[in-house]
């Protein structure tokens, strides 16, 4: 009789296959099942290279002082403008007229 052990990943033997797509398992093979499982979730996702999102994308609001490369939602923008708005209000009645 011919005994066959399992496989791992440094020596041949008998493979057990899996097609579970949340396995962290090295003692596992995954299936073609798998695999196309994967690649079908995957593939409806948005790229990371210029992302076209639909929907109501959201990101957290960044604080009215940055300056940065930070996304500016639309409740950054709102906050801007009222602090501007304030600025201005601030200011009204000491315009000079030019022209």
């Amino acid at each position: 009789m011919i005994s066959l052990e399992d496989a791992s990943l440094t020596k041949k033997g008998i493979v057990k296959l899996s097609s579970a797509t949340d396995s962290d398992s090295e003692a596992l093979a995954a299936t073609p099942k798998a695999v196309k499982t994967v690649i079908g979730e995957v593939q409806v996702k948005a790229p990371l290279d210029s992302p076209a999102l639909t929907g109501t994308p959201t990101a957290p609001t960044p604080e009215t002082t940055a300056a940065g490369i930070e996304i500016a939602t639309a409740a950054f923008v709102a906050a801007k403008v009222a602090q501007l708005v304030g600025l201005c209000a601030g200011n009204a009645g000491h315009a000079e007229r030019t022209g």
